[in-house]
């Protein structure tokens, strides 16, 4: 609704958004979330996300620059704000609620313009919207009233500019978000970005307790877990994605509940073993316990690290992929004995893209877990729209996987990147392999393969007897080598 200013008092926006200097030195504090003494371009943008307004940064500087930053903020908010509209503009928001055009607005007339046109579905809410507008209480909105509603008799109408509340806005949310319904708060919350939401928690106590009772619902911060077993000792370690250091405290002492409040975008077991069974298999199953309370549905990556573990953690295990691993796109073993992890099914409906398994053992046959891997990639990209990528790092696979591998994307329209390196490929797999590809007619020169699809694009294989390892990946912008061809002038012109 807009503001009216009668002609005579400019200087008064209305009633409702008139504050003296103790309000506007106490607005200007909750608004100050650093409390450096100056309201930043961030601290703003987070109050005008409040009101579920993302501001762009034309829009940004516009404030700015019409905010003289040498000025006190009490100095700036006494003054009337320059943005301006008409009673003409006004009528046409009127007409646009009064949808059967006679004259006046009805409840169910606003409810429908109302979830039309914003995410404000709750009935409650837009009923006591429509009872504070209705000040006649006839259930009806008329014009006057609609006019009225906001300047509450500080102003009559008139064909003179109406002042909108743009500066005043900033003092009043805090306040008005208190009267609305928690569930339109909490509406209002999950739009905020995640590193905003925990700074609205010193705003008042009110608005505090709702975030806190609903966290798990709200953007959050993205946070990296860690389990491990230390000298027997299970423990607890958080940290921020993309910092190295965070909160480390021992299972028994952790509050659990705090992992409403973050987000947990990667997981990471190390040092388990069978050993100490009780203790491992009590931190997982509490793991998984309050991972599913806390609604966390957004781990990218799974690390097993030197973690070995028996048949008695199958159940645990089959448990945690379908609850931590099924929408990971990064899945990582490394020097562990597990007693299974993924099976085909699991394999073939999950969404990882980067597979690594080394130094390890998965099950008893950990070279049809990779096959199984490499099968998924293969049949991925057959039925590609757009252009896949895949990192894969394994202690073995199957010649017949591999050659499957590249000779589905040498035909592919759409070939996918990919990076995948081998491990223990001595000389008799390296003859196995160069055999498989003479029979598939699969031909190369210098272990390039060109595309069948794209004349500049090539699979590049690289065998290193030092390390018994055998990288593959693709090459999009040169030719592979033709026979009797040494040397390829083009990657050399490309590379200098």
């Amino acid at each position: 609704m807009a503001m009216i200013v009668s002609p005579i008092s400019r200087d008064i926006i209305c009633q409702r958004y008139v504050l003296d200097d103790s309000q506007l030195s106490e607005t200007f504090d909750l608004l100050d979330v650093d409390k450096d003494g100056r309201l930043s371009r961030n601290e703003i943008a987070a109050l005008l996300r409040i009101i579920n307004v993302e501001p762009t940064r034309v829009e940004l500087d516009f404030i700015f620059q019409e905010m003289d930053m040498d000025q006190e903020f009490i100095t700036y908010m006494r003054s009337p704000p320059v943005h301006r509209t008409t009673l003409k503009e006004i009528e046409k928001q009127f007409k646009n609620f009064d949808s059967d055009g006679d004259g006046a607005i009805t409840e169910e007339e606003m409810a429908g313009i109302l979830r039309a046109t914003t995410d404000l579905t709750d009935a409650k809410a837009i009923h006591e919207m429509f009872k504070a507008t209705d000040l006649n209480g006839d259930g009806r909105i008329t014009f006057f009233e609609f006019v009225k509603n906001d300047a509450r008799k500080g102003a009559s109408p008139s064909s003179e500019p109406v002042c909108l509340p743009h500066k005043m806005i900033c003092s009043t949310v805090v306040s008005s978000l208190q009267n609305l319904p928690a569930e339109v708060l909490v509406e209002i919350l999950s739009r905020l970005n995640p590193h905003d939401v925990p700074n609205l928690r010193s705003v008042n106590k009110m608005i505090n307790n709702v975030i806190l009772n609903n966290y798990k619902y709200l953007p959050r911060i993205a946070y990296v877990l860690n389990i491990s077993l230390d000298d027997g000792v299970p423990m607890i370690h958080i940290r921020k994605s993309g910092s190295i250091s965070g909160i480390s405290e021992k299972y028994c002492e952790f509050d659990f509940s705090r992992l409403e409040e973050i987000d947990i975008v990667e997981v990471e077991v190390f040092d388990m073993n069978s050993e100490k069974s009780e203790q491992s298999m009590l931190v997982l199953k509490s793991f998984m316990h309050f991972f599913t309370v806390s609604r966390q549905n957004s781990v990218r990556s799974v690390t097993f690290k030197n973690v070995n573990l028996d048949s008695s953690f199958n159940e645990v295990l089959y448990t945690f992929n379908h609850l931590v691993t099924s929408n990971s796109e990064k899945i990582i073993v490394i020097d562990s004995q597990l007693p299974s992890l993924l099976d085909s099914d699991q394999i073939s409906s999950f969404a990882f893209e980067h597979y690594k398994c080394i130094g390890s053992a998965v099950g008893e046959e950990t070279q049809t877990i990779c096959d199984l891997v490499l099968r998924k990639f293969t049949q991925e990209m057959t039925t590609a729209t757009t252009k896949l990528s895949f990192l894969a790092e394994f202690n073995s696979v199957s010649v017949g996987k591999i050659c499957d591998f590249i000779e589905t994307w040498l035909s592919c329209s759409i070939a996918p990147y990919f990076n995948i390196c081998l491990h223990d490929c001595d000389e008799d797999w390296k003859t196995h392999f160069l055999a498989a590809c003479y029979q598939r007619r699969l031909s190369h020169n210098n272990l390039e393969f060109p595309s069948l699809k794209n004349e500049t694009a090539h699979i590049k294989v690289s065998f290193s007897m030092e390390t018994k390892m055998c990288c593959f990946w693709p090459i999009f912008d040169v030719p592979a080598r033709a026979m009797g061809q040494n040397s390829c002038y083009s990657r050399y012109y490309r590379d200098f």
